[in-house]
């Protein structure tokens, strides 16, 4: 055997390293398209951006959270427990305020007039929060506001965000490449024996 065939695990090892590093890197650049025309080349993410907004919100809006799943948030009982905590802390706010400005109307702000006063008002929350749910199931545009919201990221962002979601799987391919071709360069190394 040649002693060159023993640096071979070496060598395929540093190029399917240096080859899937590259690739990873190719992913987010170049930023704008390099070289003439007809041969130019530009990183996938720059160069598909408003496809890869599009395919996000497609999957996010049709599997992950989707307007029923945004309708049901909104019929949460405790959703309507907190609004009608709410309503009763500025209730009491709003019904002093008059009282200080009006004081005359103190006189008919208490008592059964207060409280038939306070069901009307959750009364009328709960429709509207009903109201709300059944536009989100019906008129929200999930998937559209994830889309607009991907594409108005610059690139610099959406790399960041890739990159926080799939840092350890992008490592493990760069490494991948190198393990496997050392493994190339070791199985070359043995046919020349």
């Amino acid at each position: 055997m040649p002693p060159i065939a023993w640096t071979f695990p070496l060598v395929g090892a540093l190029i399917g390293y240096v080859t899937n590093w590259l690739a990873v890197r190719m992913i987010f650049r170049p930023r704008r398209p390099i070289g003439i025309s007809f041969l130019s080349f530009q990183g996938v993410l720059p160069r598909r951006k408003d496809a890869f907004a599009r395919s996000i919100a497609s999957a996010v809006g049709s599997h992950l959270f989707t307007s029923e799943d945004l309708s049901k948030l909104v019929r949460d009982p405790e959703v309507h427990r907190a609004l009608e905590a709410g309503i009763e802390r500025r209730m009491g706010t709003f019904v002093d305020g008059i009282k200080q400005k009006v004081p005359m109307a103190g006189m008919f702000l208490q008592g059964s007039m207060l409280e038939l006063a306070r069901e009307k008002i959750l009364e009328m929350s709960e429709g509207l929060l009903g109201e709300i749910a059944g536009h989100l199931e019906t008129s929200a545009d999930l998937q559209g506001s994830i889309e607009r919201k991907i594409q108005g990221f610059d690139l610099d962002r959406l790399e960041a965000i890739v990159l926080e979601v799939a840092k350890r799987e992008m490592r493990f391919i760069e490494v991948a490449g190198g393990v496997l071709g050392g493994l190339v360069g070791a199985a070359q190394m043995l046919l020349l024996l």
